[in-house]
């Protein structure tokens, strides 16, 4: 779990406080692997004068960046197999911050090839943020392609978001 965090996220792990696996994924009426877990990273948080910094795009994984030559395409896309890939965030809002810029992290592009959704919401101290990416077919016909590459975007551009913790004005006084 640290290396592939670490590879992907590209953060430090401090610490995985706790993973737990719900669902393996190994049967036909269980397809899903399904996981809980808690870690501690560095590398996420940047000081911003009094305020912070949050990298909250990179939490949801790994999105490609398309390149302008990747935009075009002469053959299908062929996929091993249509897959999901749904997280579910909760970060700790620190006490005498707001999260500001919460919007941004809201997205859904979604058609016949695919989508991605983002929904995030506050409620106390908390900060939730869902995300779902998904794949509908083996294979996406060339001319389809255009339609992929609208999800892919929508979700490299909200792996680069990021929300402002900002001093309350109560808490600076």
């Amino acid at each position: 779990m640290k290396t592939y965090l670490e590879d992907n996220l590209n953060v430090k792990v401090l610490s995985v406080d706790s993973l737990e696996v719900m669902q393996i994924g190994a049967w036909d009426n269980e397809r899903e692997m399904k996981y809980r877990d808690a870690i501690t990273l560095e590398g996420l948080v940047t000081q911003a004068g009094p305020n912070l910094m949050l990298n909250t795009g990179a939490l949801s994984g790994y999105h490609i960046e398309l390149k302008k030559e990747e935009l075009n395409r002469k053959f299908p896309v062929h996929i091993s197999f249509p897959c999901s890939f749904d997280h579910t965030i909760t970060i700790d809002i620190p006490q005498g911050y707001e999260a500001k810029g919460v919007e941004k992290l809201n997205h859904s592009v979604t058609n016949k090839t695919g989508g991605f959704v983002s929904k995030a919401t506050v409620s106390g101290n908390k900060l939730t943020i869902n995300t779902s990416k998904y794949y509908t077919d083996y294979v996406v016909a060339t001319a389809d392609w255009p339609l992929m590459v609208d999800f892919m975007e929508a979700a490299y551009d909200f792996s680069q978001q990021k929300v402002l913790l900002q001093k309350s004005k109560l808490s600076s006084k």
